[in-house]
């Protein structure tokens, strides 16, 4: 019996080995070299496999399997038939891909060569693994026409996107933006520091992110299409294979760079004394209060040192995806913390995904989206202001003779000599002992269904909410002097709830009519309503800085809160007509409401036209084998802004005065029932291009945009009582026109070796072209804030005309050119402002059997910035702030050439001021800003798949990268990128948090 048993097994284990047979061969492209991590999968199963460095595989056939699935990024996928073969080669051929992706537009999705408007498309593998806390700061320079400047460096700090230029003069100017189908909401995260809304969803969640930048692709978010709208779509798993997990792990530091550098004990004790010599004080005054800059002994703190650090980075991301026939999912959960440059300063966040698809019934299916996340900010730096009690601006500006602490390591007395500066904070101690967080949970969630009612005509209905819970603390403790003074403690809360959400339904039917006529029309309808609540309270009289509840304050100081809310809905329909793939027609209409307008002008059309002209599929170019697309197109379209307060339109009434005793109500901001919609019209031509076997594609476009009927608020006036001197009015145009490029190239593709480069250019000028009445300049201060015919963006400045070697005066020149001590209002001249002229990024990439070397360059320039930071730090010692060495080269004898003119405590000569002239201030702190920065650069090794494979994983691969690694640049502050905002135009660097430089380490682990 036991040989029965022993001769059925061997029976069946040689059936199954003669079942499952191996297959092997090499997987090349047409040029016959070979693809590295090609996937090779058996058709109708999980069994799959990649080619290793030689472009070789081998897998086991199972049994009745008969077909390979071959695939690999910018080839077409084949379907191979083994039969009796063993040894199965096969020769991959080039795709246009450029043209055959698909492009998300937010209510539908299409070809890119079908195609009409300008799009631009950023995909996955072009942000995964960057060190960064928002998707938006890792799209920089790679889009044409979208500009994304770094508000603050600091961990999760603010960015600001303007997409084909700035047209608005007071309404906002932010693209919406779309994650997956919701539009989220612009509240920041908290005030304890610089935030930004796009923080909660984790970049390496998403699979692709289109700028929709003409009015043909915006028209059909018709209220809010005026500023450009970007699609963020995240991830989904397959329906093909078992299921794959993904880990990735990656540490880093983050350094300061391009510090001011100030001066040490003996430098500032020299510049002090001559300043009270020169001011009449005497050295004598001078000697008591700083001490001899000959004494050798003098004490010295770099409070730079003190309070700038090596910060670390550590980012953690585990994802799981996969699915069934009917049914795919992707989850995912990340951590990820960046301590800040500045001592105490920590940022962290949590994030947790979940997405499905699933097909119901045959018919019937659906799409769930959602994500929530955890951020936590503490000790975030004040960005963008002189403020004495955030350790950022101070650090550069305090006492150098003023140590931190004393041979104890105790807090020391700020300053040391008594005098009364920087309100006699210690930074250090403020920096240690001031609580300063904010905490927020956001969720951002979509819902949709899909409906097939018959054949080619479908249904979808979609909700999607972008919730914010947001707390903000800040304590004073009494361990620091100025608050034990002043307040005996003080404790700030501050809670805001937001839910903004939307929901729309579409009915989307393809048909076709007779033979190439192909036909898509669209129709829907979207509602949404934003609402948040604030509350905040302060308590004073805090006995232990460790007691962080109101309810230890002895006295309630003040309680305040607010509430609002807006809501906007609309009708919308685009119909698509294409004949042969090859002409291409495409119209769109929609009719908005919103809240925040008046009674008679609520209501706004806004449509769009494109066409789009294949010509390289024509018959005339049949014979041109370079050629694989030449598609022409061509847009026109109106869209809307209503990016305002959501109560401009309406009157509002304060208290104002007593009545028998009772508060009174007084009107404080007459109404406008004609206020409307701030509306954009813009033409775009642009052609899309691919040729020599798709090795070149690229596209460029020529537009131009005119934003009418601004949105400003107009003095009236004080004669009318009102307490809000101006009313929101539509007043003037504004015009924006440019060229967007974007190009890429595969330069070499042989011996194992590719290199691709790639990169973007985008060339834009702004300028008034009217204003309301007819005036040519709207003036704010005396002086001129628009001009017909000039940018948007400019200063009012005087001339710098240098340092007189005779005395050491700072002059300026006057209206004639001639250098005057004593400059008057009509002296001051308009200088070019802070919009860039041009702004783009190169790539390149090397890749050569698993290691990989990618840089990219990202530039910007054409604009100047008004440094505000040397106020305070290349003031010829007006006051006791330090100073920058620089201003060591002080003027001292007659005859001394030089730009930094004769110290002078107060800085008042004769009665004017040495800096500011008693006006606007001079040239002298206006810089170039254009830069050029390498931006990223990164080296990884894939190991081979082989290898991988005995180890059960699917690929293993290290990296190191770093970021912002070198700029060049002739701006004279700390980082040309980040200069802070000068209302809605930028402009004015005010110790604006500057970005750091980064390195970092990591690993990721399929399997």
């Amino acid at each position: 019996m036991k040989k029965l048993y022993l001769v059925l097994l061997c029976t069946v284990l040689a059936g199954a080995v003669m079942a499952q047979r191996a297959v092997s061969g090499t997987i090349t492209d047409d040029a016959g070299e070979p693809l590295i991590g090609a996937s090779i999968l058996v058709k109708g199963t999980t069994s799959g496999t990649a080619t290793d460095i030689d472009g070789n595989y081998t897998l086991d056939l199972p049994a009745g399997a008969d077909i390979l699935v071959v695939s690999y990024t910018g080839f077409e996928t084949q379907e191979v038939q083994v039969g009796a073969r063993t040894r199965v080669d096969i020769i991959m051929s080039s795709s246009a891909e450029f043209l055959n992706e698909v492009v998300v537009t937010g209510y539908s999705s299409e070809l890119k060569r079908e195609v009409t408007s300008s799009i631009t498309s950023v995909k996955a593998e072009e942000i995964e693994g960057l060190p960064v806390q928002s998707w938006d700061r890792a799209i920089q320079g790679k889009a044409s026409g979208v500009q994304v400047t770094q508000g603050s460096g600091a961990p999760g700090g603010a960015v600001t996107i303007r997409v084909r230029g700035t047209g608005s003069i007071s309404a906002g100017s932010n693209p919406l933006v779309i994650i997956d189908g919701v539009q989220v909401g612009s509240t920041g995260q908290g005030t304890q520091g610089s935030s930004n809304p796009l923080n909660s969803i984790n970049p390496n969640d998403i699979e692709s992110i289109e700028i929709l930048k003409d009015a043909a692709s915006a028209s059909i978010y018709g209220a809010q299409g005026a500023n450009g709208i970007i699609v963020v779509t995240t991830k989904s798993g397959s329906r093909e294979g078992k299921a794959k997990f993904n880990v990735s792990y990656q540490e880093g530091v983050v350094q300061p760079m391009n510090l001011y550098e100030m001066m040490n004990s003996q430098q500032y004790v020299d510049i002090r004394t001559q300043a009270f010599i020169n001011a009449g004080r005497g050295e004598e005054a001078a000697q008591e209060l700083y001490g001899s800059a000959t004494d050798p002994n003098l004490e010295y703190e770099d409070w730079i040192d003190v309070l700038w650090r090596d910060a670390r980075l550590r980012t953690i991301d585990v994802s799981a995806s996969g699915g069934s026939k009917s049914a795919d999912y992707y989850s995912a959960f990340s951590y990820n913390r960046q301590e800040g440059q500045i001592i105490t300063n920590d940022w962290e966040r949590l994030t947790g995904r979940f997405n499905l698809n699933a097909d119901l019934t045959d018919r019937l299916s659906m799409n769930f989206r959602s994500s929530i996340a955890w951020i936590g900010n503490k000790g975030g730096p004040c960005d963008g202001g002189f403020f004495v009690n955030c350790p950022f601006a101070p650090s550069f500006w305090s006492m150098p003779i003023s140590p931190a602490t004393d041979e104890n390591g105790e807090y020391n007395p700020y300053p040391l000599n008594g005098q009364g500066h920087n309100f006699n904070f210690n930074e250090l101690q403020n920096a240690e002992n001031v609580t300063r967080t904010s905490s927020t949970l956001q969720n951002v969630s979509s819902l949709a269904f899909n409906y097939e009612i018959i054949p080619n005509l479908t249904a979808r209905a979609s909700v999607g909410i972008d919730y914010v819970n947001n707390q903000d603390l800040n304590s004073r403790p009494i361990s620091i002097p100025f608050f034990r003074d002043a307040w005996g403690g003080q404790l700030f809360n501050r809670d805001r709830v937001s839910l903004n959400w939307n929901t729309f339904g579409t009915l989307t039917y393809d048909f076709s009519v007779g033979e190439g006529h192909d036909l898509t029309a669209l129709a829907g309808y979207e509602y949404k309503q934003e609402d948040w609540n604030l509350f905040n309270a302060t308590g004073r009289g805090i006995a232990d800085a460790s007691f962080l509840n109101l309810n230890s304050a002895a006295t309630p100081f003040a309680v305040g809160g607010t509430s609002s809310t807006n809501r906007r809905q609309g009708g919308f329909a685009s119909l698509k007509y294409a004949y042969n793939d090859k002409y291409i027609v495409n119209g769109t209409v929609r009719y908005d409401g919103s809240s925040r307008f008046g009674e008679d002008n609520r209501w706004g059309l806004f449509y769009s036209g494109s066409v789009g002209w294949r010509i390289g599929a024509e018959s005339f170019l049949e014979n041109a084998t370079w050629l694989e697309e030449l598609k022409l197109r061509v847009s026109y379209g109106i869209t809307g802004n209503s990016a305002i307060g959501d109560f401009a339109a309406l009157p509002e009434f304060g208290t104002r005065g007593q009545y028998l005793g009772a508060p009174g109500l007084a009107p404080s901001k007459l109404a406008n029932n004609l206020l409307g919609w701030e509306t954009a019209e813009q033409l775009d031509i642009g052609l899309d291009f691919s040729f020599l076997g798709n090795k070149v594609y690229g596209t460029i476009d020529f537009w131009q945009k005119n934003n009418k009927d601004l949105l400003l608020g107009t003095q009236i006036p004080a004669a009318a009582g009102i307490s809000n001197s101006s009313i929101t009015e539509n007043v003037g145009e504004i015009r924006n026109e440019g060229i967007d490029i974007e190009l890429n190239y595969t330069l070499l593709n042989t011996g194992g070796f590719r290199w691709t480069v790639g990169g973007t250019l985008s060339l834009q000028r702004n300028a008034v072209v009217s204003l309301n009445e007819g005036r040519d300049t709207i003036f704010s201060g005396g002086y001129p804030q628009f001009i017909v015919g000039e940018p948007i963006s400019f200063y009012n400045l005087l001339p710098f005309a240098g340092v007189n070697p005779a005395n050491g005066r700072v002059m300026a020149y006057d209206q004639n050119g001639v250098p005057t001590y004593a400059p008057t209002a009509e002296d001051v001249r308009q200088f070019d402002g802070a919009l860039a002229d041009y702004f783009g990024g190169f790539r390149s990439e090397w890749s050569y059997k698993g290691v990989t070397i990618y840089g990219f360059l990202q530039f910007q320039g054409g604009n100047n910035v008004f440094n505000n930071d040397l106020y305070a730090l290349a003031s010829a010692s007006r006051d006791p702030d330090n100073q920058l060495v620089s201003q060591t080269a002080y003027w001292r004898n007659p005859g001394d050439v030089t730009t930094v003119g004769i110290p002078y405590d107060g800085g008042v000569i004769e009665g004017i001021d040495q800096q500011s002239f008693g006006l606007t201030g001079s040239t002298q702190f206006l810089s170039d800003a254009s830069y050029l920065r390498l931006k990223e650069i990164k080296i990884s090794y894939q190991f081979p798949s082989s290898l991988m494979q005995k180890a059960g994983l699917n690929n293993i691969t290290v990296f190191a990268q770093g970021l912002n690694m070198l700029t060049w640049t002739e701006f004279d502050g700390i980082d040309p990128e980040v200069v802070g905002t000068r209302q809605a135009f930028g402009g004015g660097s005010s110790f604006v948090f500057p970005l750091g430089r980064q390195y970092s380490f990591g690993i990721n682990v399929g399997f």
